[in-house]
């Protein structure tokens, strides 16, 4: 939440903003933070019980492996170098798989993220979408990994940058010419374009 946050007032942003996935929610102009009612006791347990797993099983054996300190309801594994991060993502998958059922693991180039199942960003998206009283298929998402796509297939229009992962490119409506920020920055000038016209 405090990296939403930090981004959310540099944009200007007061709407209320999902983070960690879809695990909570916060309202910058209340300065209210409401938790995803799925992330249940016995889910927390769970999640305490994934990260003692990390700190057993990845942070030694894997050298500059790091948590992500301020996560919650989600625990994510950051590393520089993608090869790290595929053997992490692959062993972090075969024990979720085994031992946590309503869990599941996604990878950027630098993280594995281990999220609950129903606080995936596309629930996060129909979160915020009941709070703002605005319609899925009204909102845009961009997004590059694999836990991107629950919310591209939950919008009205779904991007990915040119540098997103094959499987996000195809659950996408457009996939911009340009790599990350950049791509981002081209997606939004074309929804500004797309509002004029409509």
């Amino acid at each position: 939440m405090p990296y939403a946050e930090a981004q959310a007032q540099f944009l200007g942003i007061r709407l209320p903003f999902v983070f960690e996935s879809g695990g909570g929610l916060y309202n910058l102009k209340t300065n209210t933070l409401t938790w995803n009612p799925i992330v249940t006791e016995a889910l927390k347990a769970d999640i305490e019980a994934i990260r003692a797993w990390a700190q057993r099983e990845i942070f030694p054996n894997f050298p500059g492996a790091i948590p992500e300190f301020a996560k919650f309801t989600d625990v994510g594994l950051i590393h520089r170098e993608s090869v790290v991060i595929d053997d992490i993502y692959a062993l972090a998958t075969a024990e979720i798989t085994a031992h946590f059922p309503s869990f599941e693991v996604h990878k950027t180039d630098v993280s594995v993220n281990i999220i609950v199942k129903k606080a995936n960003k596309g629930e996060g998206l129909a979160l915020l979408s009941q709070t703002l009283d605005i319609s899925l298929d009204q909102m845009a998402y961009i997004g590059d990994s694999s836990g991107d796509i629950p919310g591209l297939q939950r919008v009205g229009l779904a991007f990915a940058p040119q540098n997103a992962q094959q499987a996000v490119k195809e659950a996408s409506h457009l996939v911009t010419e340009s790599d990350a920020t950049a791509g981002v920055l081209e997606a939004y000038h074309w929804i500004i374009q797309h509002n004029l016209r409509v």
